[in-house]
């Protein structure tokens, strides 16, 4: 999670009035979708590096550090042309990875803040796409993850082999 944020920016973004215009940007990747969907919330197109995000109503609230808990975020994504629900039905063991980021209108290529989650908990319907997303747990992750075993590394334990 990157959150650094310039004295200047921070000035601007508690101002309660501002020349800039702060942008979300959605980036949703998974195994069965030919190009990542990048996606900002505003009424038109925008390049930042490099990459063009297709205008599309969604939201998301910026996670909140909480001692002893994972971030968490709920995102709900306007639903009427049906962008994700063919991705949504498909049954897959991973889920789609999301990147979210903010930045200004003047310099969209400099991201202000940039946080990973994974989508988990999907919900839709004629409306909107609803998902609470979440970092993964990899502490709770076994370790070592495997074993050496005759099966998994038939070379390590061939007895033939040269060492």
């Amino acid at each position: 999670m990157s959150r650094t944020f310039a004295q200047a920016v921070l000035a601007d973004l508690y101002a309660p009035q501002t020349g800039e215009c702060w942008l979300k940007l959605l980036t949703i990747e998974h195994e069965d979708l030919d190009a990542p969907i990048r996606l900002v919330n505003d009424y038109q197109d925008l390049v930042s590096r490099g990459n063009t995000y297709t205008h599309f109503a969604f939201d998301f609230a910026p996670p909140v550090d909480q001692e002893g808990e994972l971030p968490r975020v709920s995102i709900v994504i306007d639903n009427v042309s049906q962008l994700l629900i063919e991705m949504l039905r498909q049954d897959t063991r991973t889920a789609p990875a999301l990147t979210l980021e903010m930045v200004g209108l003047s310099d969209p290529d400099t991201v202000l803040a940039t946080w990973t989650f994974d989508m988990r908990e999907v919900t839709w319907n004629v409306d909107t796409v609803r998902a609470n997303v979440a970092y993964e747990a990899y502490a709770e992750e076994p370790f070592p993850v495997g074993d050496f075993v005759p099966p998994d590394f038939p070379g390590y334990f061939n007895a033939t082999a040269t060492r």
